[in-house]
């Protein structure tokens, strides 16, 4: 019986395998490319001179071991076990997503979504997104070589934006992310039956989640920082619980590190866009006729 450990990367040689052995279909090109670009985006792409490559993944199923890490239900304070835990899991998902995208020829990776589901015990991380490479010009080798995962970017911009922001010059350094997981502490019996009669900010929870929402904030711009970005654009900063309860929240704040031009900004001529489809409003017919 082979008890050889199954490793993630076989899945990712198989389908490598599977490209080479697709027939030629003309052109310059020997292999179909998938992506999850729209319509526009992927011309968007193309006029900043980059092209798909290939849609990417990376996936992690992981179970931290977070025991004794508990706070005690009175004190506000960081789980760091599971914040490392949960940071790590994610960083395994995107090294994955890169060395998918670097065996494509792949430059970087737009578009990157990061996902969690959860339950009891485990957690499974998924990385999307597509690879790009710039576009060859005439007369010049497509540039499809294999890459070193290390050399390959990635951003969680839009590829409308992606374009946009190498209109202006900016270059993309990469998708930098901080997470946090603090235990909110519970109110005890006496303050929660004296706030039942009375308007009342329940401060230690308000300031619970502003200390976990700036760690989370400022450990993304700190990865920012050590890429040599000059800032962070399109942050996002997300709120779970889990299966962890209401009082254990993760907070995971997420960006595009961003360098700017040697020459400065460039400017850039906005154009304006009208969506032409009608919204459809749902509503209750009942609730015309007044009946329940």
């Amino acid at each position: 019986m082979n008890s050889r450990r199954p490793d993630p990367e076989d899945a990712d040689l198989a389908l490598d395998a599977l490209r080479s052995r697709l027939p030629a279909r003309g052109g310059s090109r020997s292999d179909p490319t998938s992506s999850d670009l729209s319509v526009d985006e992927a011309i968007l792409v193309h006029q900043a001179g980059y092209e798909p490559r290939g849609l990417v993944t990376g996936t992690c199923v992981f179970r931290p071991y977070a025991f004794g890490s508990w706070a005690p239900m009175s004190q506000s304070t960081e789980l760091t076990a599971m914040s490392g835990a949960m940071h790590e899991a994610r960083t395994i998902s995107m090294r994955r997503l890169r060395n998918q995208a670097g065996r494509l020829g792949g430059e970087g990776v737009v578009g990157v979504r990061l996902g969690v589901e959860s339950n009891a015990r485990e957690f499974r991380f998924t990385a999307v997104g597509t690879a790009v490479a710039r576009r060859a010009r005439h007369g010049e080798a497509h540039p499809g070589e294999p890459r070193s995962a290390d050399g390959v970017f990635t951003s969680d911009l839009s590829g409308k934006d992606f374009a946009l922001l190498n209109a202006a010059g900016y270059r993309v350094l990469g998708l930098v992310m901080g997470v946090c997981v603090y235990h909110v502490a519970r109110q005890s019996a006496a303050t929660w039956l004296r706030n039942q009669t009375q308007n009342v900010e329940l401060a230690l929870i308000t300031t619970a989640l502003y200390d976990s929402r700036e760690l989370a904030m400022g450990r993304m711009q700190d990865e920012g920082l050590g890429l040599g970005a000059h800032g962070v654009v399109g942050v996002t900063v997300q709120e779970r619980t889990h299966a962890w309860g209401s009082h254990i929240i993760e907070f995971l704040a997420i960006g595009t590190a961003v360098s700017e031009p040697e020459g400065g900004h460039r400017g850039v001529d906005p154009k304006l866009a009208v969506e032409l489809e009608d919204q459809v409003v749902s509503f209750d017919p009942h609730s015309l006729r007044g009946e329940r």
